[in-house]
């Protein structure tokens, strides 16, 4: 099964009205959030700023850390020392 980190920030922090007034979702930054084979998600505030960050890893063992900048995400988890490839030998 494909997943990816996208339908996950999605369902937490774009709920929005459509255009018939009915509720819908909107996609957040899908060029940063569109990598397939997601597996597990935590939403945590690591940097002490008072907004939720987004950890998602991944089948080949990357794990993507998003710091959450008044609602935009930018991706810190290399910076941070974490893993941003397989770790399986090629």
């Amino acid at each position: 099964m494909i997943r990816s980190a996208c339908c996950f920030v999605t369902l937490v922090s774009s709920v929005a009205a459509g255009s018939a007034g009915v509720a819908g979702f909107t996609a957040v930054q899908p060029e940063l959030f569109s990598a397939p084979h997601a597996l597990s998600n935590a939403f945590a505030d690591f940097d002490g700023d008072g907004e939720l960050d987004l950890a998602v890893s991944f089948e080949s063992g990357a794990i993507h850390l998003y710091r959450n900048d008044a609602s935009t995400f930018t991706e810190v988890g290399a910076k941070r020392g974490l893993p941003t490839e397989s770790f399986f030998a090629h």
